[in-house]
């Protein structure tokens, strides 16, 4: 599979599915679950919804004996591939297992949440069926370690050595 040196994701395939990361599989795994439990409905992956459609300008275009007017291409559409969609206590939900947040993704969640499918962002698989995970052997993201200042020495100035000792 490709591997997304930007975002430092690697494409998984899971039973023929292609999936953008790992966390997204393990997701996907208990959320199949969920829906065999009767807990979800109607799981979709990758749906896509369409926020502007494609723009198009009408042209005159003369023919031999009329004039007919067709739509000429100006735009291409701006569109939001969610995730996953399913229905939990009658409503839709729209999910987007995430890692990082592009300025192009914070611009398609806005629009999203204006049209009324707010957008909810997973950072960790297991939440809301921990136990349908425990099942699966899927664990929790380990929190990632944050550098404390203590740990960052500066660099040593090449014309001033030892200055910061």
């Amino acid at each position: 599979m490709g591997f997304n040196r930007y975002y430092h994701t690697k494409k998984v395939e899971f039973e023929g599915i292609i999936f953008d990361s790992d966390p997204e599989v393990d997701r996907y795994r208990i959320l199949r679950e969920a829906q065999k439990r009767g807990l979800i409905s109607s799981l979709e992956l990758k749906k896509v919804f369409t926020l502007i459609p494609r723009q198009t300008d009408p042209v005159e275009v003369k023919m031999k004996t009329k004039t007919k007017v067709v739509e000429q291409f100006r735009e291409h559409p701006v569109t939001y591939e969610a995730d996953f969609v399913y229905f939990k206590d009658g409503k839709e939900v729209v999910e987007d297992v995430k890692g990082y947040a592009t300025e192009d993704y914070i611009l398609k969640r806005k629009m999203m949440r204006y049209f009324g499918h707010p957008i909810r962002e997973v950072f960790d698989p297991t939440i809301d069926y921990p136990e349908i995970a425990a099942e699966l052997n899927i664990e929790p993201p380990k929190p990632k370690k944050k550098k404390s200042k203590k740990d960052h020495k500066p660099k040593e100035h090449p014309a001033n050595p030892g200055l910061f000792e």
